[in-house]
C-alpha cells in the first residue's frame, strides 16, 4: 500500500500540501551518445578514455551491471555519455 500512496501523493501533490516548484527539480544530463559493438574490456578504463568516470557513466546508462562488456555476437550498445564541455 506504500507506492500507491507515494503514487496518489506524487500526481496529486498540491491536495497533500507539497508544492513542486520547477527550480526545485533536477536538472536533466546532457549526454552524448556512443554506440558500442565491440567488447569492452573495462568499464572504468572506458569511462576515462572518455573524460568522465565510472561512476557518472554507470548512473547515465544503469543496464552496465558488469566490470566489462564481452559482446561475442557484435550487438550494438548505445552508451550515454556527459558533454564535453
Amino acid at each position: 500500500y506504500r507506492i500507491l500512496a507515494m503514487k496518489e501523493i506524487l500526481n496529486h501533490s498540491e491536495a497533500y500540501g507539497f508544492v513542486v516548484r520547477a527550480k526545485d527539480l533536477y536538472e536533466p544530463h546532457s549526454t552524448r551518445k556512443l554506440e558500442v559493438d565491440s567488447a569492452i574490456g573495462s568499464w572504468i578504463d572506458f569511462a576515462i578514455d572518455n573524460g568522465t568516470t565510472y561512476n557518472v557513466l554507470h548512473t547515465l546508462n544503469p543496464w552496465i551491471k558488469d566490470e566489462r562488456l564481452l559482446n561475442k555476437k557484435r550487438k550494438s550498445y548505445d552508451v550515454l555519455l556527459p558533454l564535453k564541455e
